[in-house]
């Protein structure tokens, strides 16, 4: 996959010039494989490398931006950076809010991931908040069936049980 995304990213820079939004998004991709793959490192870096590329892209993409920002900060809180993670999650959830609005998906996601960068942190009250709003999103924008949706009923079912509240979280 790697060569392959190379391969087009080159193709996208001969074509589009260097600063083409596509170019940032096949690297940014890149980053994903390398996540994927189990090479945190070597994400962090790519997505990094990604979020400069957009920085002298035109047009500007702010929803590849946010994007890019919320895989960075997964990828540091694999890399244990909880604090880092939690500030990465926090900078993608405002821009996907003023970008989406409240009611989104992505929304969704970001909070995901902020409820667990807040768990990490100790963080519990903010956590299960934050869990508790991805959840709600998700039922009222996904279908039921969705695994999205259904990954967050489990998370704050998690979070439940582990804040002493287990007759909720059986109930969920």
């Amino acid at each position: 996959a790697e060569r392959l995304i190379e391969r087009a990213r080159a193709a996208v820079v001969q074509a589009w010039g260097p600063h083409h939004p596509a170019v940032c998004r096949l690297t940014r991709l890149k980053g994903q494989v390398a996540a994927e793959r189990g090479d945190v490192a070597l994400a962090i870096q790519t997505y990094r490398q990604a979020l400069q590329e957009l920085e002298s892209a035109s047009p500007p993409d702010e929803s590849e931006q946010a994007t890019i920002l919320f895989h960075l900060a997964k990828a540091t809180a694999e890399s244990g950076d909880a604090p880092g993670a939690r500030e990465g999650f926090e900078q993608s959830l405002n821009l996907r809010r003023k970008l989406f609005g409240a009611r989104h998906k992505d929304v969704a996601e970001s909070l995901n991931g902020l409820g667990f960068a807040d768990y990490a942190l100790g963080r519990s009250a903010d956590a299960l908040a934050h869990i508790r709003e991805a959840y709600d999103l998700r039922r009222e924008l996904l279908h039921p069936d969705h695994p999205d949706r259904q990954e967050s009923l489990n998370n704050l079912a998690i979070l439940l049980e582990g804040d002493g509240q287990v007759d909720e979280a059986r109930r969920m």
